[in-house]
């Protein structure tokens, strides 16, 4: 009775939790060497309220090399992938496809996926595997029952049902989607996380992604998050923080750590650089006011291109009404500075427009060359009323 209670038991959890399959099952994919094939793989876990988890994998990077002409002295290949996904099935909210990959660098083997149940019941998923007489090792939680697109097994392309009167064809790709990397993993979505991502050799760098109650996240160098950052190593860090905790904002802000931390030691960061979330920018400040680039300090440049959308060449003009200096002295001489000119108070309080201030002395040069050409005619009429004022004295010295 006890044998048999025993064996109810073990039979009950073989049924009612799936296991992957001790003996991977092997499937090959033909073709060409530099193409990727579709492959459907049936969601299996679907019905169960489960998602299916597939693994592919070639440990071996020399496995077919000899059924392989083609290959110049290369290696086929080898990857491991983990594909957990499920299904949209004409409906499905919550379908996903993730992929944790690892393949041979020179020549990857896994090129893409995509759903292919979106408009249909089929329960498939798409994955591209490189073809060439490829061999590859599965297994999975649930059943996957593949079928390979590459033109012997099954004709080209794989026709993804559209309801039940199209089709949308999908055949082979000759490179990687953008989505897939050699190494690493490829989420769908969003990846959600509070607390320390550090990545590098000896956490040399930092990544700290905060909660949505501080709202930021922070890219850093040679520091260690440890309740604060703090120097990893001695030299200088850097810190590039995206978001601001306090006032909420989005903005980025750029800060510098001195050259003189010590491992350890609370890191001393200074803003040097912000990019506001309304566009503005400050270099030295982070506050660019009205601004769209604000700089605290010398600004050193080449040359410097100002638009305007006027010039001061209205003072030729004929129309253009000229002051005379009797007026313009008895302004110098109340307000102590030149007509038009801001005053010294207004300059030190609201700055100038650099623009704006070179038409305004433009004004005055041209002003002062009307001046000069006025004076030179009044200095040669001058001139002349005294040569001929002279040529009349001559001539009466002459009659004596």
């Amino acid at each position: 009775m006890l044998k048999k209670n025993l064996l109810a038991v073990i039979l009950l959890l073989f049924v009612c939790f799936p296991s992957f399959g001790q003996t991977p099952e092997i499937i090959t994919v033909n073709g060409d060497l530099d193409k990727f094939y579709p492959v459907t793989f049936y969601d299996g876990g679907y019905d169960v309220h489960q998602a299916t988890i597939l693994q592919i994998g070639r440990s071996e990077v020399h496995e077919n090399e000899t059924g392989m002409p083609n290959l110049n002295g290369g290696w086929p290949g080898s990857v491991i992938a983990t594909i957990r996904f499920h299904s949209h099935n004409y409906g499905n909210a919550s379908s996903f496809i993730n992929a944790d990959i690892y393949q041979y660098d020179p020549r990857p083997l896994i090129a893409g996926w995509k759903d292919a149940s979106v408009n249909n019941l089929t329960r498939r998923v798409i994955v591209w595997l490189k073809g060439g007489g490829m061999t590859y090792h599965y297994t999975s939680n649930y059943p996957v029952t593949p079928v390979v697109y590459d033109g012997v097994q099954n004709q080209l392309p794989y026709q993804e049902p559209v309801g039940t009167t199209s089709f949308i064809p999908h055949t082979f790709k000759t490179s990687l989607d953008d989505n897939v990397g050699i190494h690493g993993i490829s989420y769908q979505d969003d990846a959600q996380w509070s607390g320390v991502v550090k990545a590098g050799t000896f956490q040399s760098a930092g990544f700290r992604a905060s909660g949505i109650k501080e709202n930021y996240v922070d890219i850093t160098n040679n520091l260690i998050w440890q309740d604060g950052w703090k120097y990893l190593a001695n030299g200088p860090a850097n810190l590039l923080r995206m978001g601001t905790p306090v006032s909420k904002r989005s903005d980025f802000i750029f800060y510098v750590s001195p050259s003189n931390g010590t491992p350890g030691a609370p890191a001393t960061d200074m803003e040097v650089m912000r990019i506001c979330e309304n566009g503005s920018v400050g270099i030295g400040t982070g506050s660019p006011g009205n601004y769209k680039l604000a700089v605290e300090g010398v600004l050193g440049a080449r040359k410097i291109k100002v638009t305007q959308t006027s010039w001061a060449d209205y003072v030729f003009h004929p129309e253009y009404k000229l002051a005379s200096l009797d007026s313009v002295e008895k302004f110098i001489k109340v307000n102590r500075h030149l007509p038009d000119i801001p005053a010294e108070k207004e300059v030190l309080t609201e700055g100038i427009d650099v623009g704006e201030m070179n038409k305004k002395l433009l004004q005055k040069i041209e002003e002062l060359t009307l001046y000069l050409i006025e004076s030179r005619k009044e200095y040669r009429t001058a001139i002349d009323e005294l040569k001929k004022e002279n040529e009349q004295l001559k001539s009466k010295l002459n009659e004596k």
